[in-house]
């Protein structure tokens, strides 16, 4: 973790607006949401969104349901 901050921490400036580095992270992460109801394309764009945000590369899978009963 302190590898990350450390990399936060050294920044650029570009007509007067800082920007950070993208944050370099050796190992990447894999998020699953399950269950029944709503929520799950939400939570998985925004987690995507604020990764994007950081700069981070990011994979997006969407699996749909059938339509008809299983």
């Amino acid at each position: 973790m302190t590898e990350i901050i450390k990399d936060l921490a050294t920044e650029k400036t570009v007509n007067g607006i800082k920007i950070p580095k993208r944050p370099k992270i050796k190992q990447g992460a894999f998020q699953i949401y399950t269950g029944e109801g709503k929520g799950k394309s939400t939570a998985s764009l925004g987690l995507m969104l604020r990764a994007l945000g950081s700069g981070m590369h990011v994979y997006y899978v969407r699996m749909l349901k059938p339509r008809w009963k299983t």
